[in-house]
């Protein structure tokens, strides 16, 4: 580890220019080192990585020297000089450089390549090579002692010969040596908040924020588990009325599909124990035969919904074995019906006639309900009613 000092005027200059017990000190280093250029002084600085002192002209630094490494970085200068020392001063002069390269070999008109780097390998530690041609110097710092544990990254302060730590989630404290705490917290609860899907209690655990002056070292949406627990079941008392489709309560208009399969059969025509008709089917047949069919009914005004019911097609065996709900308050923004957040699907029929009912585990409030058709017999086929208040 060397140090370089470097003042501006020529040596006697200095010695005018310094007090006595400096000139003293300078006197002697110039008597070890006369060889070399008055303008260069080797000097050990005792608690300093660096110091320039544009005022008076006085510089000096302390050096670590990387034996055959090199910081594979665009220099901001780059010049030939006649020694190697010569490139410390430079840096040391230049308050845009915190490192340097310079040539461990001379080229064949005896000079030495020096590249002047405006960064260090703390903030550039993934550039550092090995080259036999090279040496790499940096400022002495307390870096170099990697005082910042759990692969944190040590930031120097030249000024003050200090030092920073940037931690990784989930550690923190001044060398990183600290783990953050665990916490969960929820984020939904039981509700009947249509725009909420899965009417559940959820919650997920994440890193808890650091005590301070510690700042968050962890991404906000850090989510190490999660649990859901279901609602228990919030069926209003007496909330389990029919809404209309058998008894006509529902109109003809308030029914539409994703298609039909002719005129005689229309979306109205999926009423539940419905029979055929001279001009009807008594039934929903959708136009093809493919899962994601739906049946769309609109109750009027928001309702709770609580069951559901559902028949196959009488004159023939085709049915519907399982579907999905959406639901809708305004016909345009639609929810599909979870559990324990994910879609829901319902078992359905396996004859032609006997109706299937499944109670809501978890009740929604809404005035559009859609019937998913996801698996059948032949067709997506519906006769159904809805049930709530």
């Amino acid at each position: 580890m060397v140090g370089v000092i470097y003042e501006s005027h020529e040596i006697e200059n200095l010695a005018l220019n310094t007090p006595k017990i400096l000139s003293s000190i300078f006197l002697i280093t110039f008597l070890i080192f006369a060889s070399w250029e008055a303008q260069e002084i080797i000097y050990l600085a005792s608690n300093t990585s660096i110091l320039r002192d544009v005022k008076h002209g006085l510089h000096f630094a302390n050096f670590v020297k990387h034996r055959f490494k090199y910081l594979k970085v665009t220099p901001f200068m780059s010049s030939l000089i006649p020694n190697q020392k010569k490139c410390q001063v430079f840096c040391v002069q230049n308050l845009q450089c915190l490192s340097l390269n310079v040539a461990v070999f001379p080229n064949s008109d005896d000079k030495f390549k020096c590249e002047l780097l405006a960064t260090d390998i703390f903030n550039s530690s993934s550039n550092i090579t090995n080259d036999v041609n090279y040496n790499h110097y940096s400022f002495e710092t307390k870096c170099h002692d990697q005082p910042c544990e759990n692969n944190g990254t040590c930031v120097p302060n030249y000024k003050t010969n200090t030092y920073s730590c940037h931690c990784q989630c989930p550690y923190y404290g001044y060398n990183c040596e600290k783990v953050l705490a665990k916490t969960w917290i929820s984020i939904s609860n039981c509700s009947f908040d249509y725009r909420c899907p899965d009417y559940a209690r959820k919650r997920v655990q994440t890193y808890a924020l650091p005590e301070p002056p510690f700042a968050n070292v962890c991404p906000d949406n850090v989510v190490l588990d999660s649990e859901i627990q279901n609602c228990p079941t919030l069926t209003p008392t007496g909330c389990e009325g029919a809404l209309g489709m058998q008894d006509g309560r529902i109109l003809d208009s308030q029914i539409s599909a994703s298609s039909y399969y002719n005129i005689e059969t229309y979306p109205w025509y999926a009423r539940l124990h419905r029979v055929p008709a001279q001009s009807d089917r008594a039934v929903w047949i959708a136009l093809r035969a493919a899962a994601g069919e739906y049946l769309q009914i609109d109750l009027g005004s928001v309702k709770t919904i609580t069951k559901v019911a559902t028949q196959g097609r009488v004159d023939r065996l085709q049915y519907s074995n399982k579907y999905s709900l959406a639901y809708s308050v305004d016909g345009t923004v639609w929810v599909h019906y979870h559990n324990n957040s994910c879609i829901k699907e319902l078992p359905g029929n396996t004859d032609r006639n006997t109706v299937v009912t499944n109670v809501l585990d978890i009740p929604f409030k809404a005035r559009h309900v859609r019937i998913i058709v996801k698996a059948f017999l032949e067709h997506p086929v519906l006769r159904c009613e809805l049930y709530g208040c």
